[in-house]
């Protein structure tokens, strides 16, 4: 691929500044009823990052987590239309994602969410992909173009048999579907060498590189 991919991740800062990670604020946040709001302040500083990547040269793809709420949120659409026009970012710039749970709860709403961003020109990724019982009905009808396994898959392809056989046969179905299929959790070198036997696109996870502030990872050191 000759875009760079990331995912974003979104962190706060107490009043002392120490970094918070999301099991620490986003509970509170959807008790709250904020988590449409939360969701619309990361992919609009989503959107000026990726952007100014771009500008600088750097073809980047963000991919960027939705919550439930704002899978059925039914102004999310016009309002990211309207930012991305306003931005004037380029669309496929953009993968949205949404979790395999969610997204099996709400079969309608994510038909109706593929569908308007399909029309923006921004791709769907389904997260921790593989866990629920009816993955190969999600798959053939979420419109996704990602799949990103779950990282209890991936963590155990080095030692399982039964995990590597799940994988070779979500592949046969997303080479079948034309998905691409991403490794998350990728955290070690014996997990790494199994990939390479799998029908696995795309890697992702901290033995490439834990998150930082900024995108610099250097793609040409996996050539």
């Amino acid at each position: 691929d000759e875009n760079e991919c990331y995912e974003v991740f979104v962190r706060m800062q107490d009043e002392n500044r120490n970094t918070l990670l999301p099991r620490e604020f986003l509970p509170a946040a959807e008790k709250a009823g904020l988590m449409t709001a939360v969701d619309r302040w990361v992919i609009a500083h989503s959107i000026k990052a990726v952007t100014q990547q771009r500008r600088e040269g750097k073809p980047t793809v963000l991919f960027i987590n939705l919550s439930s709420a704002s899978l059925k949120d039914e102004k999310l659409l016009p309002w990211l239309r309207d930012i991305l026009k306003a931005a004037k970012a380029e669309p496929n710039s953009l993968v949205i994602e949404v979790s395999e749970n969610v997204a099996s709860s709400n079969l309608k709403s994510l038909k109706m969410l593929f569908e308007g961003l399909a029309q923006l020109h921004v791709k769907l990724a389904i997260d921790h992909f593989g866990v629920a019982a009816n993955y190969a009905n999600l798959l053939k009808h979420s419109g996704a173009h990602y799949l990103k396994l779950d990282a209890s898959i991936v963590t155990a392809l080095s030692s399982s048999q039964d995990a590597q056989e799940k994988v070779n046969e979500i592949s046969a179905l997303a080479v079948a579907d034309q998905k691409k299929l991403v490794a998350n959790a990728v955290e070690d070198p014996h997990t790494l060498a199994t990939i390479y036997s799998t029908g696995i696109d795309y890697i992702q996870g901290y033995f490439l590189q834990e998150p930082t502030p900024v995108m610099d990872y250097d793609f040409s050191s996996m050539g």
